[in-house]
C-alpha cells in the first residue's frame, strides 16, 4: 500500500542578522507556536489557534510577517535582550530565500538621523 506525505510540522525562517531565528510548530487541528530565538535561547513565544488541519504557506507567512512587524513595533519588551533583538531584527526569509518580511522602519531612523 502506497504511504501517504506527511505534511511538515515545523518550519524554519532566517532571519538578518544571523543569531536570530523564527521556528513556527504545527499542531494539527489546533494550534500554531511561532518561536522567536536568539543565541539558541528562546527569547519571544506566540501561539495561534487554526481551524484547518494543515495551514497554507501563504497563511504561515502571514503569520511570521504580522508576528515580526508586532515585535519590532512594540514599544516596552521584557528585557535589554529582547529589546536589542527587536532593534536589530532586519529581514525574515524562508529556507528557499523568498523574503517574508523587511523592516522598514530602519530606513526611517536612518533618515531622521
Amino acid at each position: 500500500m502506497a504511504r501517504r506525505k506527511q505534511q511538515k510540522t515545523k518550519h524554519r525562517f532566517i532571519c538578518s542578522p544571523d543569531n536570530i531565528l523564527i521556528v513556527v510548530n504545527i499542531e494539527p487541528f489546533s494550534m500554531i507556536e511561532i518561536i522567536l530565538f536568539s543565541d539558541d535561547k528562546a527569547i519571544r513565544v506566540t501561539r495561534h489557534s487554526i481551524e484547518e488541519r494543515i495551514p497554507e504557506r501563504k497563511k504561515i507567512h502571514e503569520l511570521v510577517k504580522n508576528f515580526c512587524q508586532k515585535f519590532v513595533d512594540q514599544q516596552y519588551h521584557t528585557s535589554d535582550i529582547v529589546s536589542l533583538c527587536a532593534q536589530d531584527l532586519s529581514s525574515v526569509t524562508d529556507i528557499l530565500g523568498l523574503r517574508i518580511w523587511k523592516n522598514n522602519r530602519k530606513k526611517e531612523w536612518k533618515s531622521k538621523k
